[in-house]
């Protein structure tokens, strides 16, 4: 058990063993991180070699002054909250082997410009871009099938949204109060299991172009256009 659960620093990161028999390593808490992360796919640890899996839960929160992050192909997991305010890292490069981000695992990123979820990730949480403010372009992977609700609510800037074709489900809020978008193109979508899109483009009101010709139906008690037009 105190092996499992043991901690170990290398090269100024700290790593948590989560598979003490298999040799594999989470990302762990790296409070106060300043500059350049190189996380690279092996790791030591008194002689015997780690793999890295995951990057933890809350691993660089509130690391306001990390500029930038390599994330190593042998990581198939971004934790909740991961990188929360790090308002300081302008650009990240998830890799193909990531499948899973978790829950506001880029929340307040104010730095973010522009996001590209590999064909490789399946499920992306709730609010994981959410008050990325700066945030402008996304690319969605082919293989996403699940977005979290909030996903990117108070992305004030974004503009351009482009979808993969396995997405099934339109999270509530999903675009709430991104005013500055103009168009996105839903025609990627299974509209057949739309069954929730309340506030999805709320005070969207910069919103041109939008067809819902294909959807079967939307609930009366959606609200997805609340202000839209509002002016």
């Amino acid at each position: 058990t105190s092996a499992i659960a043991q901690t170990f620093t290398d090269n100024g990161i700290n790593y948590n063993i989560t598979d003490a028999i298999n040799f594999k390593v989470e990302v762990g808490s790296n409070a106060s991180f300043t500059g350049v992360a190189n996380i690279p796919a092996i790791v030591n640890n008194g002689g015997q070699n780690y793999e890295v899996t995951s990057i933890g839960n809350n691993a660089f929160q509130f690391c306001g002054n990390l500029t930038s992050i390599t994330i190593p192909n042998s990581v198939a997991t971004i934790g909740n909250g991961a990188f929360w305010s790090c308002n300081s890292l302008t650009t990240i490069n998830i890799p193909s082997s990531v499948t899973s981000i978790g829950n506001e695992s880029f929340y307040y990123c104010l730095g973010l410009t522009t996001i590209t979820i590999p064909d490789s990730v399946i499920s992306v949480g709730n609010s994981a871009f959410k008050n990325c403010e700066n945030l402008m372009s996304v690319t969605i992977g082919n293989s996403v099938t699940t977005m979290g609700y909030s996903i990117f609510q108070h992305c004030y800037d974004l503009t351009s949204v482009t979808f993969g074709n396995s997405v099934t489900s339109i999270p509530n809020a999903a675009f709430n109060d991104c005013t500055s978008l103009e168009k996105i193109d839903l025609t990627n979508f299974d509209t057949s299991k739309v069954t929730d899109m309340k506030y999805m483009f709320a005070n969207c009101n910069s919103l041109k172009s939008l067809d819902l010709s294909s959807f079967n139906s939307i609930s009366s008690g959606s609200y997805i256009f609340i202000v839209l037009f509002y002016v």
